[in-house]
């Protein structure tokens, strides 16, 4: 049994260490997605709309494992799907991943958008 669980250690160490060597993703450059236009979107979308970031917030959760971002968004146009934004024609997302400045800590998300306070999206 010992010797089993030594050689699965040393077999889970081994590729740990050659995973990087052999990967061919290491050796590639980091792939840029292209932006696609809106109509293209549309039939991956239950909402599409643009409007202009008013507020983000980032936060532990409960179990202060993950953090979360809500992202408030001022609507200016609702190019498909239905949401009421209600007078304000405001709508809040909430992402993965974001910073809290006071414990100097970011969790980032390699598919997560960098949304800046003020842009238009």
């Amino acid at each position: 049994m010992l010797r089993h669980l030594l050689a699965a250690t040393f077999f889970f160490i081994a590729l740990l260490l050659l995973t990087p060597v052999l990967s061919p993703a290491a050796a590639t450059p980091p792939t840029r997605v292209p932006l696609l236009p809106a109509v293209e979107l549309l039939p991956y979308a239950d909402l599409l709309l643009r409007g202009q970031i008013v507020d983000s917030h980032s936060f532990w959760n409960a179990g202060r494992t993950l953090i979360y971002t809500d992202v408030t968004l001022s609507v200016d146009d609702i190019y498909a799907g239905a949401y009421d934004t209600g007078a304000h024609r405001r709508l809040r997302v909430r992402m993965l991943g974001g910073a809290i400045p006071d414990e100097n800590i970011t969790l980032a998300t390699s598919h997560s958008p960098r949304l800046q306070v003020g842009g238009e999206y």
